[in-house]
């Protein structure tokens, strides 16, 4: 199984009181990406997305699901790791400006997990 590390949250975010809501994982390349914390509701309105699903271990949510959400609303991606527990948190970025963009940047998060496992 492939595996993403837990993701940092932003000094700012964490200063302002809303480290539960921001959080950086890093890709292979050594690029941060900023995801949002949104609620399983919430997705339903999403499109053209990058989703990060983790269970939590401790106060620290561990990737256990990686992948898109597409311009129709469908989920595509890659199982990281056993589910950790009942408590589920969604995170997604936002920021990618195109599809390309979009596919470059979990490609990039996507290698990092497997050299993670591979380390």
């Amino acid at each position: 199984m492939q595996r993403l590390n837990c993701g940092r949250v932003p000094t700012i975010a964490q200063s302002l009181g809303l480290g539960e809501n921001f959080r950086f994982w890093r890709g292979a390349s050594g690029r941060r990406y900023l995801f949002s914390l949104v609620s399983e509701s919430d997705l339903d309105d999403l499109q053209n997305v990058i989703l990060i699903e983790a269970g939590m271990s401790g106060l620290e949510p561990v990737p256990v699901w990686l992948g898109e959400v597409d311009h129709d609303g469908e989920r595509h991606g890659e199982v990281l790791g056993a589910a950790f527990g009942s408590r589920r948190r969604r995170y997604v970025h936002f920021l990618d400006g195109s599809d390309a963009d979009r596919h470059a940047a979990l490609d990039d998060l996507l290698t990092a997990s497997m050299e993670r496992t591979a380390a």
